[in-house]
């Protein structure tokens, strides 16, 4: 298979050119991996003539050819871009404008070979996650109209230098295992239906986990609420918030012995599920983890869990679990948690059938 990683940056040497790398050293083997940048091309801005639209090519001469033919020579195209006043660098801009004669709005147009690809890495130094979905939306928006299939994106906030990378490698590593087929990740984007939209102001990344053990168990953690949301029994998977420094890997880890008392092997990355408490204004990021238990030990609940949401543990077959989640949706709370894990858990059923 050939990929081909573009960085969307005129730099060379910083965060975007290091997860390039990462991204071609993780996707490399079995595969042959190119690498291109966007300074490394001669391209020239649209002039607007619009004669592409009845020639189906473009009256200047320069790189815009010689980077096409290595969209052409691809299977997969991994665009990495960063934040430039939210949105896409002006130089990948340029190139993107100067793709018209390939664009599939009006005829003649030119084309490349079918069935390619594309995914897109973006990343930005503030914490807001729609900055980098903006960027997402672009270069996918830039995909359609050539036919290529937009197939995954990942967005990286916090990243302003290329030590700040360091942090996110197991996530990129998670991405790439998508790009090279050796799973596919579900991506679920949610709203909130239950309270009004006021307005958003903060994201939180949070790593859950799907847990199973190898007699066919499912493990979740049942919480009763008494709080803002309003009163209500819930079932759950084991996770939380990523703290500050902490990569998702050690953060499930963490997570799953602290409010389940097990060691686990990750199995894979089932994907995000994307969704909003609209009540405390808040954009979940939940990045689920498919995890079996290598090893029981002792729970380390913080005095909140225990305490307020008097937290335990729920040992269920899988018809068994989906019964409690469909229990537990009498609220408006337990309504939100069961659109987002039901689909989650559902894949996780079908991958341990498999194993």
């Amino acid at each position: 298979m050939n990929i081909l990683v573009i960085n969307c940056s005129p730099v060379k040497n910083g965060a975007t050119a290091e997860i390039v790398r990462l991204v071609a050293e993780y996707t490399g083997k079995d595969n042959t991996v190119k690498t291109v940048c966007i300074d490394d091309y001669d391209i020239k801005m649209c002039r607007g003539c619009r004669s592409c639209h009845t020639t189906a090519k473009c009256i200047q001469n320069d790189d815009v050819t010689k980077l096409m033919k290595e969209y052409e020579w691809a299977d997969k195209i991994v665009s990495v871009s960063p934040s430039y006043w939210a949105d896409i660098p002006g130089q990948f801009k340029v190139f993107i404008d100067r793709c018209t004669p390939w664009c599939n709005t009006h005829e003649p147009h030119a084309t490349i070979p079918e069935g390619k690809k594309g995914y897109t890495i973006a990343l930005r130094t503030g914490p807001s996650m729609p900055e980098c979905e903006r960027i997402i939306s672009s270069i996918e928006h830039f995909y359609g109209h050539l036919e290529i299939e937009a197939s995954g994106s990942l967005g990286l906030c916090s990243v302003e230098y290329k030590e700040d990378v360091e942090a996110r490698v197991d996530e990129i590593k998670d991405f790439c295992e998508k790009i090279i087929n050796k799973e596919e990740e579900i991506f679920i984007e949610l709203k909130d239906t239950e309270w009004p939209l006021e307005y958003i102001d903060h994201d939180r990344q949070i790593a859950r986990a799907i847990v199973f053990d190898d007699d066919g168990y499912f493990y979740f953690v049942r919480a009763n609420r008494d709080d803002d949301f309003g009163k209500a029994t819930l079932i759950e998977t084991a996770g939380g918030g990523v703290e500050t420094g902490e990569d998702l890997h050690t953060a499930i880890q963490r997570e799953l012995k602290e409010e389940l008392g097990v060691d686990v092997e990750i199995v894979s990355k089932l994907g995000v599920v994307s969704d909003y408490y609209n009540l405390i204004h808040r954009h979940n990021i939940n990045n689920y983890y498919l995890c079996r238990i290598t090893r029981f030990g002792e729970k380390k609940l913080t005095q909140e869990e225990v305490e307020d949401f008097k937290l335990s543990t729920l040992k269920l077959k899988y018809e068994e679990a989906v019964k409690e989640y469909e229990k537990c949706s009498g609220t408006k709370l337990g309504r939100l948690v069961a659109n987002r894990e039901f689909p989650v858990l559902k894949c996780a059923k079908e991958i341990v059938e498999s194993l």
